[in-house]
């Protein structure tokens, strides 16, 4: 009895032990197996890059290099495409020749091309093409080629506004360029650091007829000297509220006419558009006093106003791409000075 005691007690201690031993091998074994198969995906990943080129080879520098000069080929192309019709900066011009000379003369011979094209200047005795600050001063030696572009493209964008028939030219402004009154560091005067685009806003006030600001907007867009780029524009209708109808050109209905070609007055137009009572009645009501219906023209009705314009117009400047600093910090050598 006491014998059979034992051995019970040894099975089960010996049957605990072989189930510990099952657990903690199990679980090494799990673990064993994850660590394996890391090892695996390493050693597969180092084999798969032992095969691999680590540095660019002869080949792949020799196309990296194509492309690069082909790229800088069809930006060269896309500038001279462009500076065909830019004109060159004449880096000539001595700042006292600019004020004493030029300025001088562009706004006398404006002055003379407005009269004789029909076009009034408000405030006249006060008009400097927008460059009223160098009446009596020089600007800096290092704008005056800019400077320069800039006045001869204002120029010719009043000379267009002239030959179009705009009636009166209330003002012109214009930004001022980069460094024109103070130092730029990183780059030229007159140049935004950075840009191949370069942008010189002038802003104008004037009145004109419908067809002529029509015609002035079409020229601007289509000039071939200049880039100009219409930003901001806003019209206002001298007659909001469209013709007086008790006048001849405001009747909104049918015109009448009598053998000599007048115009019945008007307290006879009121009488007869308030007595009858359908067209056919006052046709031959008017008839009757002597007065014909004439054909009416839409014309003769609308666009006859005159509009209010403020606009502003970016003058564009294309700099040569070699002479912008890749990353914008600044410009190289002659960044402002574009050459043809």
């Amino acid at each position: 009895m006491k014998g059979n005691t034992w051995l019970v007690g040894w099975l089960v201690v010996t049957v605990l032990l072989l189930g510990g031993a099952g657990f903690f091998l199990a679980k090494g074994y799990g673990t064993y197996s994850e660590e394996f198969s890391g090892w695996d995906n390493l050693s597969s990943k180092i084999s798969r890059l032992e095969k691999e080129v680590p540095y660019p080879s002869e080949e792949n520098e020799e196309s990296l290099t194509q492309l690069v000069e082909a790229y800088d080929a069809d930006v060269t192309a896309l500038y001279e495409s462009l500076d065909r019709y830019q004109k060159p900066l004449n880096e000539q011009i001595s700042d006292s020749d600019f004020t004493t000379q030029i300025l001088a003369n562009k706004v006398t011979e404006f002055r003379k091309a407005a009269q004789e094209g029909g076009m009034t200047i408000k405030n006249e005795d006060q008009f400097y093409l927008g460059m009223a600050a160098y009446q009596s001063t020089f600007p800096r030696p290092q704008i005056v080629p800019i400077l320069n572009y800039q006045l001869e493209a204002t120029d010719h964008l009043l000379r267009l506004m002239v030959e179009s028939g705009v009636d009166q030219l209330g003002f012109v402004n214009r930004e001022e360029l980069p460094g024109e009154n103070s130092e730029v560091e990183g780059a030229e005067a007159g140049v935004v650091a950075g840009k191949v685009v370069q942008k010189y806003p002038i802003s104008v006030r004037f009145t004109a007829g419908h067809g002529a600001f029509q015609e002035f907007v079409n020229r601007m867009a289509n000039d071939k000297e200049y880039f100009f780029i219409l930003r901001l524009l806003r019209v206002e209708n001298s007659s909001p509220n469209g013709p007086d109808l008790g006048s001849d050109e405001g009747q909104s209905g049918p015109q009448f006419r009598d053998a000599a070609g007048n115009p019945p007055p008007d307290d006879l137009y009121g009488e007869i558009q308030s007595t009858t009572a359908d067209f056919s009645e006052m046709v031959i009501a008017f008839r009757e006093k002597g007065y014909e219906m004439q054909s009416a023209d839409a014309r003769i009705i609308f666009g006859q106003e005159k509009v209010d314009v403020f606009a502003v117009v970016d003058l564009v400047r294309f700099l040569p791409p070699a002479e912008v600093e890749v990353g914008g910090a600044g410009a190289q050598g002659k960044g402002g000075k574009g050459r043809r």
